[in-house]
């Protein structure tokens, strides 16, 4: 039967003609396979060129999907000069269906991790939280903050001299709003 359909369609198309056909279209399966296998090379949350204008300059973007979830991911941006380093690390979880029925639980057992440090953020999300750190000369702000069924974890961290306190909570703050908005 099968024979039949060939050579009556070689007969018809020509056979130099199915051949060109078949090669082409397996050439366009064989480039277009690398895409949809590939990691994505940019952030669902934020790009290099945002990152970096909060980090202080360039950045280099590594991003990561996740093993449970597709749809979810961990972006980290770089920025360095000379010894100075800046460093935004953005990870989107989505809660398991145990965890999703009582997302502020998971929410509160992530912010438990920053102690009685905690400050709460006002209109991020649906809850959002701050804790500053410190850790061999670098200052670190966490958030945690939830939208919905995904909580997002944002760690922004840096060695610059010149940087403090209250200017890195306010760049995570801001970065927090963004990751916020587009989980909405």
């Amino acid at each position: 039967m099968w024979r039949g359909i060939y050579s009556d369609l070689s007969r018809f198309l020509g056979l130099a003609t199915l051949r060109k056909q078949a090669v082409a279209l397996l050439f366009l399966i064989m480039t277009s396979l690398p895409a949809f296998c590939a990691e994505p090379s940019s952030c669902p949350w934020l790009n290099a060129a945002t990152a970096g204008g909060f980090l202080g300059g360039a950045a280099i973007a590594t991003v990561k999907p996740s093993v449970q979830n597709k749809e979810d991911f961990t972006c980290v941006f770089t920025h360095r000069k000379g010894s100075t380093t800046a460093t935004l690390r953005i990870e989107v979880t989505t809660l398991t269906d145990t965890m999703a029925s009582h997302p502020h639980d998971a929410f509160e057992s992530r912010v438990a991790l920053c102690g009685k440090t905690a400050l709460p953020l006002e209109a991020i999300g649906n809850e959002a939280a701050s804790c500053s750190r410190r850790k061999t000369g670098a200052l670190i702000e966490h958030v945690v903050g939830r939208v919905r069924d995904r909580i997002f974890l944002l760690d922004i961290s840096s060695n610059a001299p010149h940087m403090n306190q209250p200017d890195l909570r306010d760049r995570a703050e801001q970065i927090s709003e963004q990751v916020a908005g587009i989980l909405f």
